[in-house]
């Protein structure tokens, strides 16, 4: 998982200043010729059955963030995306920016010199047809037509929900007085359509059980093991664990194969009244320290990403809760962002805070042995090891509210 570089520390090797120009100007040479140039791949669709002016986004993942690429107003059906990529293959989202569009993000796979084609009718747009050399497309709609004709009734479902929600919060601008009726509506939706996700995700299962495994079959079930992780009374749990031994050792040891195989032998969930877990962490220099250390105070932990707008907004209270109760609390911030964007989002920001990293790009970890699947998620434990409250969420003064409750009198 790490990447370590070799050095010769303590060994002296002699060579001439020739030999070293020429073997340095050897590197240069080789590092030039190998890397990769960027580039263009273009998207190109005709569709039917889709309002002029609809407008639909291509999106990249950027750690656990999404960047908008490129916006697309669809006339006469007609859909076209461009963009350069240096990497050997990657995987897009095409979702929809305009309303009675679902809300969901379907994947496109693209890589160097790639001409993808989409083809369909209606707005449900995850139900195109996406057409390319690149395997991972083909294994994708195979998996969806898998899943029809529950998953185009889920997906007309999702329009009515998002179209609610925009309704409350666009047309009716979220008065005060619109919102019991407006939630009514959203929560009798979802209601309704938890039945199709279940049916979806049984349909899904099936086809698992005898489909190729392959790249896009194991970033699907790792869904699944994650899934029945954090239910652990799931009524899929026979069936996923069924399903986990087609998995060969050498498919385990992939990334996402080893992530599963976390999530489905891994220890269950921590709960308040719990002995506290351990792991390794590093701070923003890349020293190694454990919640060991910190023995002796009270240690309030906050799941993060840089990605959620209540993390970021939770940083100044952070910081002031953490200076208030210093002599008897430590504040440890654990990230889930990859170590390039979590050293370059703090960069210069001081806090009082501990700000720690587990890096382990997307594996399972602390975070998922303390529940914290949805951030900010906040686990306070007692100077004796001992999980005394967890929670989720922030709004402001939450944090000053919270602590001031569970640290009353405690000293």
């Amino acid at each position: 998982m790490w990447e370590k570089s070799l050095s010769l520390r303590g060994k002296t090797i002699p060579m001439n200043l020739k030999a070293i120009s020429l073997s340095v100007l050897s590197i240069i040479v080789a590092a030039t010729a190998t890397a990769a140039e960027p580039e263009r791949f273009t998207i190109t669709g005709h569709v039917t059955n889709v309002p002029d002016s609809t407008v639909v986004e291509l999106c990249r993942e950027e750690g656990r963030m999404l960047k908008t690429v490129a916006l697309d107003t669809i006339i006469d059906g007609r859909i076209f995306f461009s963009d350069t990529i240096s990497e050997p293959k990657q995987m897009y989202r095409l979702t929809g920016a305009s309303r009675g569009l679902p809300s969901y993000l379907a994947p496109i796979w693209v890589e160097p010199g790639a001409e993808i084609t989409i083809t369909g009718d209606g707005t449900l747009y995850p139900l195109w047809d996406i057409s390319s050399t690149i395997p991972n497309q083909a294994s994708r709609g195979a998996l969806v037509k898998a899943t029809l004709p529950e998953f185009a009734e889920l997906l007309q479902c999702y329009v009515e929900e998002t179209e609610a929600i925009k309704h409350l919060y666009i047309d009716l601008k979220g008065a005060e007085e619109y919102l019991k009726e407006g939630w009514d509506k959203i929560n009798s939706i979802r209601d309704a359509y938890g039945p199709l996700e279940k049916a979806v995700e049984i349909k899904k299962l099936a086809y698992m059980g005898s489909a190729p495994i392959d790249e896009v079959w194991l970033d699907e079930f790792s869904y699944f093991a994650e899934n029945v992780y954090r239910h652990p009374d799931s009524e899929l749990r026979e069936t996923v664990m069924a399903i986990f031994g087609r998995l060969t050792p050498e498919q385990l040891e992939t990334e996402t194969g080893q992530k599963i195989n976390d999530y489905l032998t891994m220890e269950s969930i921590l709960n308040e009244g719990d002995k506290m877990t351990d792991g390794t962490l590093y701070d923003l220099q890349g020293n190694a320290h454990t919640l060991g250390e910190l023995a002796g105070k009270y240690i309030l932990l906050d799941f993060w990403s840089r990605g959620c707008g209540p993390c970021v907004a939770s940083m100044p209270e952070a910081d002031e809760v953490a200076g208030q109760y210093a002599d008897r609390l430590a504040f440890v911030s654990i990230s889930s962002d990859p170590e390039a964007e979590w050293k370059e989002f703090l960069a210069g920001k001081e806090s009082k805070v501990i700000q720690w990293n587990q890096l382990l790009d997307g594996q399972p970890g602390l975070a998922a042995r303390y529940g914290g699947f949805a951030v900010p998620h906040y686990v306070l434990i007692s100077p004796d090891g001992i999980i005394v409250a967890k929670w989720s969420g922030y709004g402001a003064g939450s944090l000053r509210q919270k602590l001031s409750e569970q640290m009353k009198d405690k000293r």
